[in-house]
């Protein structure tokens, strides 16, 4: 009995111990996660390469920070991978020239590097800031700079039909536009989105919009399926920055 007791009391101080133990290494940790650094707009594929990354890099759609994106009417927000290991959960905030008070509109994993705001209700030629929140498993925070991003109306391609044969001897490309935009830049991407071709477009008019593409350019892809798109911007000289928008993707087939 007596051995059976001085068992329990040391199991029982055992647990303490761990319990108190266990207290103390969360009490310890106070330390907030690095704050998050995010990427601002670097431009368009096609642009001179950027040297944000710490190196010369070439714009693609996928770095080139927050930009709007091709699917929808919608803006992609990026920030660099985070620092810290112990990061548990990443808060996604949004305010604009309207609603000033920081909103929170989405919480993430901390793998992630993008996110992209589907909200309906954006705007056209408003600009939309986002930062982000680090949360860490003790609960220590830290919050990143601001970025910002301004939509504008996307551009409708209406020729070719989805998919049609293309030949750039005797075919064109052709788009609308229900807004303004003092430029277009016109893309041609491979199968795999990589780029081909791109054409800039400077225009005040909202009508005959459209590019015939030089005559040898589809020559080495003969037999394949091609992307093409029309992105828009106009300048705002507050901001120092374009708006911008995507338009969807269509296919041509080069026989």
């Amino acid at each position: 009995m007596k051995k059976t007791l001085i068992t329990l009391s040391i199991l029982l101080v055992a647990l303490i111990l761990i319990s108190c133990s266990g207290k103390d290494e969360r009490e310890k940790d106070k330390i907030p996660p690095y704050p998050p650094v995010m990427i601002p707009y670097l431009g368009s594929m096609g642009d001179p390469p950027t040297n944000f990354y710490g190196q010369a890099t070439q714009i693609t759609d996928e770095n080139s920070g927050i930009d709007a994106v091709a699917e929808g009417d919608w803006i992609r927000v990026a920030w660099k991978p985070l620092i810290d290991e112990d990061v548990a959960l990443v808060r996604i905030f949004r305010f604009d020239e309207l609603n000033t008070e920081p909103v929170q509109i989405d919480s993430i994993a901390p793998s992630k590097t993008t996110y992209v705001d589907k909200d309906h209700n954006l705007l056209e030629r408003v600009w939309y800031s986002y930062f982000i929140e680090a949360i860490d498993f003790a609960g220590n925070t830290a919050l990143s700079d601001t970025v910002s991003f301004g939509l504008l109306n996307k551009p409708t391609l209406t020729h070719p039909p989805n998919g049609a044969h293309f030949n750039a001897v005797t075919d064109t490309l052709k788009w609308e536009y229900a807004g303004f935009a003092s430029q277009y830049r016109v893309y041609v991407l491979d199968p795999e989105h990589r780029h081909i071709f791109h054409h800039d477009f400077f225009t005040a008019l909202e009508d005959n919009l459209s590019l015939r593409l030089p005559n040898n350019l589809l020559t080495p892809y003969r037999g394949q399926h091609l992307y093409w798109r029309v992105d828009a911007y106009d300048w705002d000289e507050e901001q120092q920055q374009n708006f911008k928008a995507k338009s969807q993707e269509r296919l041509i087939y080069v026989p």
